[in-house]
């Protein structure tokens, strides 16, 4: 199955070294209800609620579908993403399906890529994204914050789950 590529208009990248081989972070990056952590305990933090639906192959194949739904400050939120690429240990990549119904997120692609690094792995995680439709400057600078706390989120829960 071809898919044409979606261009997006902001990029952002995050990368660390992670003191475990490649198909061991992989693994723990392929688990996405581990992976997605920080977004169910950023939205309690903020007295919100988000829920991570996983289809029956749990984000593990090409095709497979996740879904964040919950609320925050009154407001219903969700999105839905399908992998687009998986090829352990190495790269894994999924995007948004449709219009996310979220208060500063827009579609976006994600991707990871891990190479061996000695006795450990660097582990890449970028995004590539287009702010919300129709948002003002205030949504526009949220926006930014929000996909760069993402990845940093995600490099570092990754690397602080495999320190000794």
């Amino acid at each position: 199955m071809h898919r044409e590529t979606k261009q997006y208009g902001k990029h952002f990248e995050e990368s660390s070294f992670v003191g475990a081989p490649a198909q061991i972070v992989y693994d723990y990056i392929d688990d996405h209800s581990r992976f997605y952590s920080h977004v169910i305990k950023f939205s309690r933090i903020l007295g919100g609620r988000m829920n991570l639906r996983l289809d029956d192959s749990g984000g593990r194949s090409v095709g497979s579908r996740i879904r964040l739904s919950g609320k925050f400050l009154g407001k219903s939120l969700s999105l839905e993403e399908v992998i687009t690429r998986r090829e352990p240990p190495r790269v894994k990549a999924w995007e948004t399906v449709g219009v996310p119904k979220f208060l500063v997120v827009g579609q976006y692609q994600m991707s990871i890529r891990i190479e061996p690094s000695g006795n450990g792995s660097i582990l890449r995680v970028a995004i590539d994204y287009d702010p919300p439709a129709n948002s003002g400057w205030l949504r526009l600078l949220f926006s930014r914050f929000y996909m760069k706390l993402c990845a940093k989120e995600m490099v570092k829960a990754t690397r602080g789950h495999f320190k000794s």
